[in-house]
């Protein structure tokens, strides 16, 4: 295939970064910028809506994009079907525990707004200010380490785990339920990575088998 360039990510140059699409545009989100891509016009153009808040992850549901506000507890809503805008009061906070929230998964409709130590689920009330909420007792006792260590296949939601206990475990959440489905050996090597702040995973099928794969940029190891 041939590469097109479609425009050129200005506020950042080094790490990955975060995309989502609604099928009418793409937004790309840096940690500090975000920038939409637009199917139809063909441009590719900084956010510029003053509301826009920092992140490095996106999400799309129900014609909505999710994003979690850096350092803080924050969830914030664009309008629909537009990612280039964003409302000053279409925002809630994860409320059920005090950590940060780090990361963002949707999925069979649910969204898990995963924190440093604990997740809630949210879904879509339908409520016009901001209108996702958590789910009373919908709650997990694990959070991560990294904002790029969690992903979505097969209608699971995985991520690598932290809690009050320890970190290393890998979680899958099936119906809202939580299990570890790392094995001891494989908790134990993803331990002994340290710093697991850089840790990054995604999920990919093949031949009908669902795939995990946790990468490790400060030890230069991958697991599968």
């Amino acid at each position: 295939g041939v590469a097109t360039e479609l425009g050129v990510i200005t506020t950042s140059t080094t790490g990955p970064v975060g995309m989502a699409t609604n099928g009418l545009d793409l937004v790309v989100v840096d940690g500090t910028s975000g920038f939409v891509w637009d199917f139809a016009a063909g441009t590719f153009a900084r956010i510029v809506d003053p509301d826009f808040p920092p992140c490095s992850i996106i999400r799309h549901i129900d014609g909505y994009y999710l994003v979690p506000k850096k350092g803080t507890g924050q969830i914030w809503r664009s309008d629909f079907n537009d990612g280039s805008s964003w409302g000053g009061l279409a925002f809630s906070t994860a409320g059920a525990n005090p950590d940060l929230v780090v990361g963002l998964e949707v999925s069979n409709r649910d969204v898990y707004v995963i924190g440093e130590q604990t997740t809630e689920i949210w879904v879509n009330s339908g409520a016009a200010t901001f209108n996702f909420i958590s789910i009373q007792g919908a709650f997990i006792e694990k959070g991560m380490p990294s904002t790029f260590a969690s992903g979505e296949g097969n209608n699971a939601v995985f991520w690598v785990a932290r809690d009050r206990d320890g970190q290393g475990q890998v979680v899958q959440v099936v119906g809202r339920l939580p299990t570890v489905v790392s094995t001891p050996a494989i908790t134990r090597q993803i331990q002994s990575w340290g710093d697991l702040s850089d840790i990054q995973l995604f999920v990919y099928e093949q031949v009908g088998h669902t795939h995990v794969v946790i990468t490790s940029p400060g030890s230069d190891e991958t697991l599968v």
